[in-house]
């Protein structure tokens, strides 16, 4: 294990259910305010 290039971080295993929501629910969350900050630019622009 101490060879393993991941091990040492003590995160937990991307392949766990509750990791893969949490995962999801930030990637949704940026895309989120992705979505408000280009709206709010192109509000400002017009």
């Amino acid at each position: 294990l101490l060879d393993d290039p991941g091990g040492s971080m003590p995160e937990p295993s991307a392949s766990s259910p509750r990791a893969q929501m949490v995962i999801h629910h930030l990637g949704w969350m940026m895309e989120q305010i992705t979505e408000a900050l280009v709206a709010g630019l192109w509000g400002q622009r017009t």
